[in-house]
């Protein structure tokens, strides 16, 4: 895996890498399927801001992104 270049300071960037990480974890996804599937839906990073946890919040869009109405 090759994530993003350090800053001047030696930090590296958290939102590219997390990018090149969920891309590594998906790059083969198609030869790991079976030739039915055609659709694949990926949520890989979901996060609620600190003074907004334990609200249920999370659990509520995954509820939401899940449903069938959504998923037609």
């Amino acid at each position: 895996m090759n994530c993003g270049p350090a800053d001047a300071h030696g930090v590296r960037n958290l939102r590219d890498d997390s990018a090149s990480i969920c891309n590594e974890c998906h790059k083969d996804v198609w030869q790991l399927l079976g030739p039915e599937i055609n659709t694949v839906l990926e949520l890989d990073i979901i996060s609620v801001a600190e003074q907004y946890q334990r609200r249920g919040i999370a659990k509520k869009m995954l509820e939401k992104c899940q449903s069938p109405q959504v998923l037609k």
